[in-house]
């Protein structure tokens, strides 16, 4: 208490006492589980899992996604759920263990690229990652060396301090709403006003090429 009284951003405030710290916010189920993802560490398990995706589909008689392909930057942060009813923000809950979670709704509500109301009205879960951005943590956490470390304590404090230099950049929205493609997926995110991450799409030697942007320039 002392220090954080002191130094409220300090990064020791996320690791000492964080497990009596967060068990005050309430657990909530998801309403869609929350997986992890599959991963490939190199060019050859990418090309590999595309061989092993145009096999299965072969067998549905659908053609070859090797030109089809939609990326999307993986973020290095929180996972967290936002639910939506009639228009209006009313719940926020961590990935947990995917199936249940912490509903940080008020912190979630304070950080940027999370609107309050959106002009659909269809209930719906949209998933999203809490980051800090390089910059924020500059500017406002000076001396903090790990942007994900300070996404996590910030997103789950108690007295909320420093949710509004979070942003959460989405990804996901739940399936009934029937947007065949992650093309009109994010689309549909960003029409209704979500802050998304940077995406791109094209065969998979676009995607290669991308990577090895990321690799030598971004």
């Amino acid at each position: 208490d002392e220090l954080r009284a002191l130094d409220p951003t300090n990064p020791v405030l996320a690791k000492v006492g964080s497990a009596e710290l967060v068990s005050e916010w309430h657990k909530a189920r998801h309403e869609i589980p929350m997986g992890s993802l599959n991963k490939a560490v190199s060019e050859d398990e990418l090309r590999t899992w595309l061989t092993r995706c145009d096999e299965l589909l072969a067998q549905d008689q659908v053609g070859s996604i090797a030109s089809d392909l939609f990326v999307a930057e993986k973020l290095d942060g929180i996972s967290i759920e936002v639910i939506y009813r009639d228009g209006k923000m009313v719940d926020a809950i961590t990935r947990g263990d995917g199936e249940w979670g912490e509903r940080i709704t008020s912190n979630v509500a304070r950080m940027k690229g999370v609107p309050s109301k959106i002009k659909d009205r269809h209930s719906m879960s949209v998933r999203g990652e809490i980051i800090v951005r390089v910059s924020d943590l500059k500017k406002y956490f000076p001396g903090v060396t790990s942007p994900r470390n300070m996404a996590a304590g910030a997103s789950k404090r108690l007295d909320g301090q420093g949710a509004e230099h979070c942003t959460v950049l989405f990804y996901d929205v739940a399936d009934h709403l029937n947007l065949p493609t992650e093309v009109e997926k994010f689309a549909f995110l960003r029409s209704l006003g979500f802050a998304t991450p940077r995406t791109a799409h094209g065969s998979i030697e676009d995607v290669i090429a991308l990577h090895q942007r990321y690799v030598t320039e971004i």
